[in-house]
């Protein structure tokens, strides 16, 4: 056979990753390093599975079952074997998986694993070359402890702590507090700093021959993201507003007949093809607005009603039209309607299909890392694992398990 004719492998094939992973962030890191082609074994409670498994909204499954449309954002091409981590021989089967596994990744509350004797310090002794990755809300005490390592995380409350939730009701004039803007941040933030530090530490003992402990906390993942807001701070001592967005440009989210659309309007030409755009060439000899720092200031003050005054004559993909074809930056806010249809997250193949039986499919996001030499057949999307799916499998292949073996841990309810 012609090697161009044999199925490319992907580029982390062969790479072991035992997940002790619940909900979004273990899931989200682990899910797109399976695409990659990383063997990703998600450990799950027996019978119950993890908590993931429970949380609506749900579906209805290939094999008519109902199941928590969270497996299926964050858990494709996995595979799930029950482990009860609390019994002795659970973590004993633990530690033998980890022995031939290149990396754990979990995301339990800090100190959870270390409590099981299922720590970095104690699964190194049995693998040194083992890359172990944490992700918690604070972080762990062994790196660099956080007085809040004992409190709970979810995305919200790390958002608050973080400074996102200021910054995102900053910018309204309302003094009422905004609600859940129902995105996972804090989560797939946390889970993509996880995947950096894994491929970090993975390179890194490729060199050394010694794995590493990567400790990821989602306050400092979100906190990342406020880093403009920060330094503007630091800079001037005034803190986020609607008046005070320190940018030396027009640039915002602005109401057309049908929605929204944004636009940046960033250098001296687009100010003059833009003033033209929207009927207001007296504006381009007004000493008010004679420098991008003038107009910067005065977005909220002056152009948000000038620029939604005359929008309203046109619909938000109209209007994003008009200032593109003048070079100037412009789109329409989509929604999720625009988004299923929109010809970019197509042609980028960003939403996957999962085949659900009598001829229909489930829609879900896809991932965002593309590269070459990575045909359509070699990102085949396989469908989340049942609970314990591949336990058997697993353990035969791994830990040459025999079938007396795996049936005396069935009846001690381990597995």
């Amino acid at each position: 056979m012609n090697i161009h004719e044999q199925k490319r492998k992907l580029p982390l094939d062969g790479l072991v990753i035992l997940a002790a992973e619940h909900m979004v962030a273990g899931p989200m890191a682990t899910q797109l390093l399976a695409d990659m082609g990383a063997e990703v074994i998600k450990i799950e409670r027996p019978k119950v599975g993890e908590s993931g498994r429970r949380g609506g909204p749900y579906l209805d499954d290939y094999d008519g079952s109902k199941t928590a449309s969270t497996m299926y954002r964050v858990n494709r091409n996995k595979k799930s074997i029950t482990l009860d981590l609390s019994s002795d021989k659970g973590k004993e089967v633990f530690k033998q998986l980890a022995e031939n596994a290149d990396v754990v990744v979990e995301n339990f509350r800090a100190g959870v694993m270390e409590k099981l004797g299922l720590g970095y310090r104690d699964l190194s002794k049995i693998n040194e070359k083992l890359v172990y990755v944490s992700l918690s809300g604070y972080g762990h005490k062994d790196i660099l402890a956080s007085p809040y390592k004992d409190w709970a995380a979810y995305g919200n409350i790390a958002e608050s702590l973080a400074g996102i939730t200021y910054n995102l009701n900053s910018r309204t004039k309302s003094d009422e507090a905004g609600g859940f803007h129902g995105l996972s941040l804090g989560d797939i933030f946390t889970g993509l700093n996880g995947v950096i530090g894994l491929l970090v530490a993975l390179h890194d003992a490729k060199e050394t021959g010694k794995g590493r402990y990567v400790d990821i906390a989602m306050m400092d993942s979100l906190f990342l993201l406020n880093e403009r807001p920060m330094m503007n701070y630091f800079l001037t001592g005034v803190k986020p507003s609607p008046e005070t967005n320190f940018l030396s440009f027009i640039v915002g989210d602005f109401k057309a007949n049908d929605g929204y659309f944004t636009v940046s309007v960033f250098v001296e030409s687009h100010w003059q093809s833009f003033c033209k755009i929207i009927e207001r060439e007296d504006l381009l000899s007004n000493p008010e607005f004679d420098t991008p720092e003038k107009r910067g200031s005065q977005v909220e003050s002056f152009f948000r009603p000038v620029l939604e005054d005359w929008a309203s004559k046109y619909s938000k993909h109209q209007v994003a039209s008009m200032f593109r074809e003048a070079g100037i930056a412009a789109a329409p806010v989509l929604d999720p309607e625009d988004l299923e249809e929109d010809p970019h997250i197509q042609a980028r193949k960003m939403l996957v299909e999962f085949p659900m039986g009598e001829g229909k499919t489930l829609k879900a996001v896809g991932n965002p890392i593309k590269m070459s030499e990575l045909s359509e057949e070699g990102q085949q999307v396989r469908r989340p694992p049942k609970l314990g799916e591949h336990t058997g499998e697993v353990l035969r292949k791994y830990l040459d398990f025999a079938e007396a073996d795996i049936k005396a841990l069935e009846k001690e309810n381990i597995i």
